[in-house]
């Protein structure tokens, strides 16, 4: 009863005090830490409500809320950024939004950066959480990378129309899937949620180990009935150029394009028989071989592997869930990098933080050279002048 009762004050009281408490005080709280907190006279000193709003915000419960709060904004304005209805950019093809995307990726990057080199590299990459946040980073920053040398190269102009403009935005579309795809790790703290999700992952990893036996069986029947088909095609083409009796000149699965779409869709059972048939009565062995070659991909494929793909997806998913002292460790790895005591700063306003840390240490930097200044150069000068005269 006594950790339900926890559970009830933490979801229902905490929480939400939590949701109202940093929105107020996240950028107050920033200039302190950046300018006041390693002031030993301003510690000293500290009044009861800096000290109160300091212990908030650098509590493992709360900035875990605090991040997630501010991971969940982002994908906030990214949702924005693709759900717009009114079409219109200003002349370098960019928008308000599309800054304050930058500036959280920015944030990010730092964040990330600091983690790994607190951590170490290879403690980072074995968390898959962290391997996500650099999988979304890295997305981002191509996607500028590639706006941005497009945008110089055609004389910094924005043309829609290139493939490099294009191809910047199918990448920028691919992170946004990773973004919301990572905010299911924030499942891992509850008991229901956290193994169901911490399945899904194991699930996927089954899912690339089986994708190179798939492929290895989607290539072969693509490229063989590419193959077939276009000896096809090119038969007609031949007999159209000796004038004799010819039916067509293409067909859908003399492309390797087609092929390669059409036997995917199979997978899902869209499938058109007609497409198999071909029109000339000389070649019906071709569509009979072609029919058999489709029986012999649905019973590998859609019989046997696809099914074999499931038995093991649902074999990760039921260790996991018999076994719930996997998902406990994936949870504590987890907290614990709450109880860090870096990071405390979400994206953006980390890049607040640290411009203004920057700025302090400039300050610094210059009192200091004109203490010393003043200490040795000025009074050097004044006793150079007392002994002369």
């Amino acid at each position: 009863m006594n950790r339900e009762r926890k559970i009830r004050w933490s979801f229902f009281v905490q929480l939400p005090f939590l949701f109202l408490f940093f929105p107020l005080t996240c950028i107050p709280y920033t200039f302190y830490r950046a300018l006041l907190k390693d002031c030993p006279y301003c510690n000293h000193c500290e009044p009861e409500c800096w000290k109160f709003i300091r212990r908030q915000f650098e509590h493992p419960y709360s900035k875990f809320v605090n991040h997630t709060i501010f991971y969940m904004v982002f994908l906030g304005f990214l949702m924005a950024a693709s759900v717009e209805d009114t079409f219109g950019t200003t002349s370098i093809g960019l928008e308000w939004i599309d800054l304050v995307i930058i500036a959280f990726v920015v944030g990010l990057l730092i964040q990330e950066l600091l983690a790994a080199i607190r951590e170490g590299i290879f403690v980072y990459v074995s968390k898959w959480w962290n391997v996500v946040d650099a999988l979304i980073i890295f997305f981002f920053l191509v996607s500028f990378a590639v706006w941005l040398l497009a945008y110089v190269h055609f004389g910094k102009k924005w043309r829609p129309e290139k493939n490099a403009f294009i191809l910047a935005d199918v990448i920028f579309s691919s992170a946004i899937i990773i973004s919301f795809f990572h905010l299911t790790h924030i499942f891992q703290v509850d008991s229901v949620l956290g193994p169901l999700q911490l399945s899904l992952y194991k699930m996927l990893r089954d899912v690339w180990k089986f994708l190179l036996l798939f492929l290895v069986l989607y290539l072969s029947f693509s490229t063989v009935l590419a193959k077939m088909y276009h000896y096809y095609v090119a038969s007609q083409v031949e007999l159209q150029r000796q004038n004799m009796r010819h039916y067509e000149k293409t067909h859908h699965f003399a492309s390797y394009r087609n092929t390669l779409s059409s036997l995917f869709w199979l997978l899902l059972g869209i499938y058109d028989e007609e497409k198999v048939m071909v029109k000339d009565p000389s070649f019906v062995t071709m569509s009979i071989t072609g029919q058999f070659f489709m029986i012999v991909y649905v019973v590998c494929m859609v019989i046997v592997a696809l099914n074999m793909l499931i038995a093991m997806m649902n074999n990760s998913y039921e260790r996991i869930m018999d076994d719930s002292d996997i998902w406990r460790f994936s949870r504590a790895r987890m907290w614990l990098e709450s109880i860090d005591k870096g990071n405390v700063i979400p994206s953006p306003l980390n890049l607040l933080y640290y411009f203004l840390l920057l700025d302090r240490m400039k300050t610094l930097k210059r009192l200091v050279v004109k203490f010393l200044k003043d200490r040795y150069i000025t009074e050097k000068k004044e006793g150079e002048s007392q002994s002369t005269e």
